[in-house]
Order: C-alpha cells, then sequence, then structure tokens
C-alpha cells in the first residue's frame, strides 16, 4: 500500500499565490515566526525549503490579518 504523502507549496509559491515579492513574503514569515513560536505551520521545513501544507494556509492568512491589525 503507497503512503499518501500531503501536498505542500515552498515559500516561493506561497508568494506568487499571494501575488507579492518572495523578498517580502521571506519577511513577512520570518515577523510571524517570531511572533508565533509555537506556531507549527510556521516551522515546517524540508531540509533549508520552508514548506506549506494545504491546511496550514487558512493559519496562516488568519496569523497574517492578525499581524496587519497591529
Amino acid at each position: 500500500m503507497p503512503i499518501k504523502i500531503p501536498e505542500h507549496i515552498k515559500r516561493p509559491e506561497l508568494a506568487k499565490e499571494l501575488k507579492i515579492s518572495d523578498r517580502s513574503c521571506r519577511k513577512w514569515i520570518s515577523q510571524l515566526r517570531i511572533q508565533h513560536p509555537k506556531e507549527k505551520s510556521l516551522h515546517r521545513f524540508i531540509g533549508k525549503n520552508q514548506i506549506f501544507l494545504e491546511e496550514d494556509l487558512g493559519r496562516v492568512m488568519d496569523l497574517c490579518l492578525d499581524l496587519n491589525k497591529k
């Protein structure tokens, strides 16, 4: 029986989806990681590449909205 691997996207692909530059996305994610050190969706990597699972995207966007309110 094959192992089902969840779909994921890398940070540059996330930036394209959000229509922002990769550099802006990197800074934005870094700020979120500092403010939310226990948030698993911000601390998932494969090697040096940060990845996001499909179920993480909604949570990351919620955190982004909270960051913008401050």
